[in-house]
């Protein structure tokens, strides 16, 4: 009875240890068990919402940007809603507001806060005077200003677009957002 009650023991104690090792969390990665790779594997994916003026949305809009694995790093996917003012170009020589539409397939490269940001995408313009289907295909390069966890986002963009008629070069955006 007594080997009986000792094999139970060490058995108990010997799978609490066992258990105790290897249930730890993903947040203290300086363990033996966990490197810092299996702990940036397991990490949520950084979400981003900013405004951005000019840039991708052609004037003012609001953004929600995603990393597709763990962290701040990688390829993600945007999505925004904005507003632009348009000239006519008939003789009334009006101007009026089109709802905009960006959505880019992006990549951010960096250590720690500072990254580099590239990607491609389209606007969609949404006119409510033309039935026709306008927008404009766009790249982007730029530096991104991130947080390591949340806080504040900053981003400076170079945006080269293009449509059926013409490509211009000139493009900047500038954004202020929040990253968590």
């Amino acid at each position: 009875m007594r080997q009986l009650l000792i094999l139970v023991l060490l058995f108990t104690f010997s799978f609490t240890y066992v258990c105790a090792q290897s249930c730890n969390s993903y947040g203290n990665y300086n363990n033996n068990n966990y490197s810092k790779k299996d702990y940036k594997e397991n990490r949520a994916p950084q979400k981003t919402i900013f405004v951005e003026w000019q840039g991708n949305g052609i004037g003012k809009s609001i953004n929600f940007d995603s990393r597709f694995s763990g962290g701040s790093n990688g390829l993600g996917l945007r999505v925004g809603l904005g507003a632009t003012d348009l000239e006519l170009s008939d003789a009334s020589d009006v101007t009026y507001a089109a709802l905009t539409i960006p959505a880019a397939i992006n990549y951010i490269i960096g250590k720690r806060r500072h990254g580099i940001e590239a990607g491609v995408g389209y606007t969609t313009i949404l006119d409510k005077n033309s039935n026709d289907h306008e927008g404009q295909a766009f790249l982007n390069l730029g530096y991104r200003f991130k947080p390591k966890r949340s806080g504040i986002l900053f981003r400076f963009t170079y945006t080269p677009t293009f449509d059926e008629s013409e490509i211009q070069f000139g493009k900047t955006g500038i954004s202020l957002g929040w990253a968590f």
